[in-house]
Protein backbone atom coordinates (compact mmCIF):
# COMPACT_ATOMS: atom_id res chain seq x y z
CA UNK A 1 0.00 0.00 0.00
CA UNK A 2 1.34 3.39 -0.93
CA UNK A 3 1.11 6.43 1.34
CA UNK A 4 -1.33 7.98 -1.16
CA UNK A 5 -3.59 4.91 -1.04
CA UNK A 6 -3.59 5.11 2.76
CA UNK A 7 -4.47 8.80 2.60
CA UNK A 8 -7.23 8.15 0.05
CA UNK A 9 -8.81 5.50 2.27
CA UNK A 10 -8.67 7.79 5.30
CA UNK A 11 -10.20 10.70 3.40
CA UNK A 12 -12.90 8.56 1.77
CA UNK A 13 -14.02 7.49 5.23
CA UNK A 14 -14.02 11.10 6.43
CA UNK A 15 -11.35 10.86 9.15
CA UNK A 16 -8.65 13.34 10.10
CA UNK A 17 -5.16 11.96 10.58
CA UNK A 18 -5.53 12.05 14.35
CA UNK A 19 -8.91 10.30 14.26
CA UNK A 20 -7.58 7.61 11.92
CA UNK A 21 -4.52 7.08 14.11
CA UNK A 22 -6.80 6.54 17.10
CA UNK A 23 -8.98 4.15 15.09
CA UNK A 24 -5.88 2.17 14.08
CA UNK A 25 -4.52 2.30 17.65
CA UNK A 26 -1.35 3.89 16.31
CA UNK A 27 0.55 6.93 17.57
CA UNK A 28 -0.29 10.01 15.49
CA UNK A 29 3.38 10.62 14.60
CA UNK A 30 3.70 7.03 13.34
CA UNK A 31 0.57 7.40 11.25
CA UNK A 32 1.81 10.71 9.84
CA UNK A 33 5.08 9.00 8.89
CA UNK A 34 3.18 6.27 7.04
CA UNK A 35 1.06 8.76 5.14
CA UNK A 36 4.04 10.99 4.48
CA UNK A 37 6.09 8.13 3.05
CA UNK A 38 8.67 8.30 5.84
CA UNK A 39 7.73 5.06 7.54
CA UNK A 40 6.80 1.63 6.29
CA UNK A 41 3.11 0.75 6.55
CA UNK A 42 2.95 -2.66 8.27
CA UNK A 43 1.77 -5.40 5.91
CA UNK A 44 -1.07 -6.53 8.17
CA UNK A 45 -2.32 -2.94 8.40
CA UNK A 46 -2.27 -2.56 4.62
CA UNK A 47 -4.07 -5.87 4.07
CA UNK A 48 -6.71 -5.08 6.68
CA UNK A 49 -7.41 -1.62 5.27
CA UNK A 50 -7.62 -2.96 1.71
CA UNK A 51 -10.09 -5.63 2.77
CA UNK A 52 -12.22 -3.10 4.66
CA UNK A 53 -12.18 -0.73 1.69
CA UNK A 54 -13.17 -3.52 -0.74
CA UNK A 55 -15.96 -4.60 1.62
CA UNK A 56 -17.23 -1.02 1.87
CA UNK A 57 -17.22 -0.68 -1.93
CA UNK A 58 -19.10 -3.99 -2.37
CA UNK A 59 -21.73 -3.03 0.20
CA UNK A 60 -22.17 0.41 -1.36
CA UNK A 61 -22.54 -1.11 -4.84
CA UNK A 62 -25.13 -3.59 -3.52
CA UNK A 63 -27.16 -0.80 -1.89
CA UNK A 64 -27.05 1.30 -5.05
CA UNK A 65 -28.14 -1.66 -7.18
CA UNK A 66 -31.05 -2.48 -4.83
CA UNK A 67 -32.23 1.13 -4.93
CA UNK A 68 -31.91 1.19 -8.74
CA UNK A 69 -34.09 -1.91 -9.04
CA UNK A 70 -36.66 -0.44 -6.62
CA UNK A 71 -36.80 2.84 -8.53
CA UNK A 72 -37.13 1.11 -11.90
CA UNK A 73 -39.97 -1.02 -10.52
CA UNK A 74 -41.74 2.02 -9.09
CA UNK A 75 -41.16 4.26 -12.12
CA UNK A 76 -40.92 1.96 -15.16
CA UNK A 77 -41.31 4.92 -17.53
CA UNK A 78 -38.77 7.05 -15.66
CA UNK A 79 -39.25 10.13 -13.54
CA UNK A 80 -40.10 13.19 -15.57
CA UNK A 81 -40.27 15.79 -12.80
CA UNK A 82 -40.06 16.27 -9.05
CA UNK A 83 -43.84 16.71 -9.06
CA UNK A 84 -44.22 13.08 -10.23
CA UNK A 85 -42.58 11.80 -7.08
CA UNK A 86 -44.70 14.09 -4.86
CA UNK A 87 -47.89 12.78 -6.46
CA UNK A 88 -46.93 9.16 -5.75
CA UNK A 89 -46.42 9.76 -2.05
Amino acid sequence: MTPQQLKNIRKSWGYSQSEFAILLETPLRTYQDWEGGKGRIPGIMAVTLRLLKEREERITAEIIERRRVEILARYPNGITSARDTEMDE
